[in-house]
């Protein structure tokens, strides 16, 4: 199924924060996400994409280039997420071929992507898009200064 993929509008933050709970962030909320859609798109090394059918925000992508001092440069999604109900019909190849696509236009051709162990799901999507499984990995967190922003 095709749909129309574009940057996200400030109208948007409402739905994409109830996608990011979907995608397991309970605590999104549409101010946050509106506050972040704006620093995110004044950043030129991140790109957010969402994909929308009969105007209505069926998915998201968000992607960055990091460099790293022992690999270089590469594009890297840090988010993806297709509701429920629109899954399994190419939306999310859809986004992750638009990722591609502006990696290349940045002159970045590696794109990588962390998923959680638990997301098995997600795993077999990505190796349907012909991504190679490289490493399992633990992730650490810590709180700095009591901040409230993670």
């Amino acid at each position: 199924m095709k749909v129309n993929i574009r940057h996200p509008e400030m109208g948007d933050a409402a739905i994409i924060a109830a996608l990011s709970k979907e995608l397991g962030y309970p605590n999104a909320t549409q101010e946050m996400t509106a506050e972040l859609i704006g620093e995110i798109s004044r950043d030129n090394r991140s790109i957010i994409f969402v994909a929308v059918h009969e105007n209505v925000v069926i998915g998201w992508v968000q992607a960055i280039l990091t460099t790293r001092l022992e690999s270089g440069t590469f594009a890297k999604i840090t988010g993806l997420i297709v509701t429920e109900k629109w899954r399994s019909k190419s939306v999310g190849s859809q986004l992750v071929k638009f990722v591609e696509n502006w990696s290349v236009n940045q002159n970045v051709y590696t794109l990588k992507v962390r998923c959680n162990v638990k997301r098995a799901d997600a795993h077999r999507f990505y190796l349907r898009q012909e991504f190679k499984e490289e490493k399992e990995q633990k992730t650490f967190a810590k709180g700095l200064c009591n901040a409230e922003k993670s």
